[in-house]
């Protein structure tokens, strides 16, 4: 079973120590102030099992359009995009993910709350509309109804990444991966040994 660590709002050397450490993780690009291009291609050449990911806001589209293209042509595994970026965005980062074999994460983010059922099923239709290879849906998780949503969304043939954000949403990224997610997502602190212990105490069961 796999979980991807994310990692940011490090040093490069703490960056390169942590990736030693784990097999499988997100790089938050957008919460690395150091980073450039060189260093871009330096560690997504060096470690193949990794998701590179750049929010918006910090800067410019086209940094960090170009920022998510170097990272797949150095050889990132997947790249995530979220689902507000605009059709000529998306469409240049799927041609190039395409042109080198990276799979295409499509995300939605809900930091307030966890929409109704039938607004969740229409995002992940919209972003399999677009490309994605895979969806991911990260909502705020305020009550057991809003795991129980989040985990429907497995049912079916679509490769969806729940993703409940918040301490009630761990239960979400722990049921995932028995419920048919590829992976989870946990922070590098101190959620991987939680989940890692959950999923034993499952599995011994």
């Amino acid at each position: 079973m796999n979980i991807c660590i994310s990692i940011g709002n490090c040093s490069k050397n703490e960056l390169i120590h942590k990736l030693k450490e784990t097999e499988f993780a997100e790089i938050r690009l957008d919460l690395l102030d150091w980073i450039t291009l060189t260093d871009i291609k330096e560690i997504f050449s060096n470690h193949k099992n990794l998701i590179a990911t750049f929010r918006p806001g910090k800067v410019s589209e086209k940094e960090r359009l170009g920022s998510l293209k170097t990272a797949v042509g150095a050889g990132a595994a997947l790249v995530d995009i979220e689902t507000e970026n605009s059709a000529e965005f998306i469409s240049e980062i799927t041609k190039t993910a395409h042109l080198h074999g990276t799979k295409i994460i499509i995300s939605y983010h809900n930091y307030e709350n966890t929409p109704a059922l039938k607004p969740l099923q229409k995002i992940v239709v919209d972003a399999l509309g677009k490309g994605a290879d895979i969806v991911k849906v990260a909502c705020k998780v305020n009550s057991q109804r809003d795991c129980a949503r989040l985990l429907s969304l497995l049912d079916g043939k679509r490769v969806v990444v729940p993703a409940g954000m918040g301490k009630n949403g761990l239960v979400t990224r722990i049921s995932a991966l028995f419920l048919g997610a590829p992976f989870t997502y946990a922070g590098f602190d101190h959620d991987p040994e939680i989940i890692k212990k959950i999923i034993s105490e499952i599995s011994d069961a």
